[in-house]
């Protein structure tokens, strides 16, 4: 049914969003690498745990200071983390590691990196 809504929608211009709030997500694993001077890149796998499709959550990353004061709030939608065969469009699978690449002109090298997903309804 969902598929006859989306292509329905699609001839009109309409996107429909995956229905929220999507909670059961977990990061599996996360590296932050070199970029270039000053720059960072996170890599890393996130996890869909729940029974059904869920949409993809946002990617917060939070840089710290050598003290651990948040120095900046960066957060990433799936358009911008998903690459290769993932599209956001298609809603986050049960029981699939994707793989995430996180990479901007602000984020940049810090001392501590947190990173979050963030639900949305």
């Amino acid at each position: 049914m969902r598929r006859i809504l989306l292509s329905s929608a699609e001839q009109l211009g309409v996107t429909i969003p995956w229905p929220g709030p999507n909670k059961e997500i977990r990061i599996l694993n996360s590296q932050v690498t070199q970029a270039g001077k000053h720059l960072a890149r996170i890599t890393g796998n996130i996890e869909n745990v729940a029974n059904k499709v869920q949409a993809y959550p946002v990617i917060e990353v939070t840089l710290s200071n050598v003290y651990g004061a948040p120095i900046a709030h960066l957060q990433f939608t799936a358009a911008q983390y998903l690459s290769g065969a993932f599209h956001a469009r298609s809603g986050f699978v049960p029981g699939t590691a994707v793989p995430f690449t996180l990479s901007s002109p602000a984020l940049t090298t810090a001392a501590g990196y947190q990173v979050t997903l963030l639900s949305r309804p």
